[in-house]
């Protein structure tokens, strides 16, 4: 039977206890405890404000996982192997975690790829996921992610009530819990983790031409107005031509043509890939003349960097300010706090 937890109080306790080599905090008790290795009971949360169940109807559900630790030594920018402050947390990591530096603005993402267990160093990626690398300084904090952005689910429960008067109103919403299914690989290392609910509501799928120029490969098209690509094709976006700065530039409006999702994941112009395709995004935020786009979507910005300084060209983008394609808001339980504490116990069996 799955444990339930009420999000009306939150996880309020302290969580700047010590911690011992596990990663789990003293003197605190955690949310939800499983062995090592099972992915039974679920995570069940129940979800209610002052009006009562919380309706999820229609929301996607997320959830993310978490382990804490520090850097024992500072690192430059290319360094791709360290220890960790008292080895906390490097019993927690494995292979395809991704580490995220502990900063608001231009955090860095690092992938873990291997491991030196007897000088205790993990080795990782640097600038994972589009990051930018950093030098970080002795004692920064990270978080290791073993679950990102893995799908959840909803339960909601209804009855017919009856009124005062003797009415009844049909299907009146009792209880709504969100639930994480365990995965085989969420539970097989033991250790403390966080772990939070990440609630979205989505919106109608709109995608936007990026604008900034075009470096790609262009044609001239008998109406007169040069287009994307070598030839004409349905991936082909018309362009302006600046005579003075000598470049072409992409609209920054929404597209209503054909769209396909390409090998990078990312969505492009047309049904097929060539050099025509425009890269796309939802978020409506056109780019700055000074970037720059081919066919294979790479964005080159014209700056120069001041040493010390984070770049003022940069957009919110970059420091997380936006929600996400196709994302209207979004929130994440509990309200407060690092998240719910998560105690996987240790195990000697291994299903073979």
């Amino acid at each position: 039977m799955a444990v339930n937890f009420n999000l009306k109080s939150g996880s309020c306790r302290s969580q700047d206890s010590c911690v011992s080599k596990d990663g789990c905090p003293t003197n605190v008790c955690p949310d939800f405890v499983i062995r090592r290795h099972d992915t039974r009971p679920p995570l069940k949360v129940a979800v209610e404000d002052c009006e009562g169940a919380m309706d999820l109807q229609g929301l996607v559900i997320e959830v993310n996982m978490w382990a804490l630790g520090k850097l024992k030594c500072a690192i430059t920018d290319s360094e791709t192997y360290f220890p960790l402050a008292d080895n906390i947390g490097f019993n927690q990591i494995m292979m395809g975690d991704i580490i995220v530096m502990d900063r608001v603005r231009l955090p860095e993402r690092m992938l873990v790829t291997g491991f030196d267990e007897a000088n205790s160093l993990v080795r990782v990626q640097r600038g994972y996921h589009g990051t930018t690398p950093s030098a970080w300084k002795k004692g920064d904090k990270l978080r290791i992610f073993r679950v990102l952005n893995a799908p959840a689910e909803t339960e909601l429960s209804f009855e017919d009530t009856t009124e005062v008067d003797g009415t009844v109103t049909k299907d009146v919403l009792q209880e709504a819990s969100l639930i994480y299914e365990w995965q085989p690989e969420d539970t097989c290392l033991p250790g403390c983790y966080w772990l939070e609910f990440k609630i979205l509501k989505m919106i109608d799928v709109v995608f936007y031409l990026p604008g900034g120029h075009w470096t790609g490969k262009t044609n001239t098209h008998p109406d007169g107005f040069f287009y994307t690509g070598t030839t004409f094709t349905e991936s082909s976006v018309r362009l302006s031509y600046d005579q003075v700065a000598e470049k072409f530039f992409l609209p920054d409006v929404p597209w209503t043509g054909q769209t396909h999702l390409h090998s990078d994941t990312n969505t492009y112009t047309g049904l097929i890939q060539n050099d025509g395709s425009v890269i796309l995004n939802q978020t409506g935020i056109p780019s700055g003349a000074e970037t720059a786009y081919n066919e294979d979507g790479k964005a080159l910005l014209d700056i120069s960097l001041i040493p010390s300084f984070t770049d003022e060209a940069l957009t919110p983008y970059y420091f997380g300010c936006i929600l996400g394609e196709g994302v209207e808001w979004v929130r994440r339980m509990p309200v407060s706090g690092e998240g719910f504490l998560i105690k996987i116990e240790d195990s000697p069996t291994v299903e073979l």
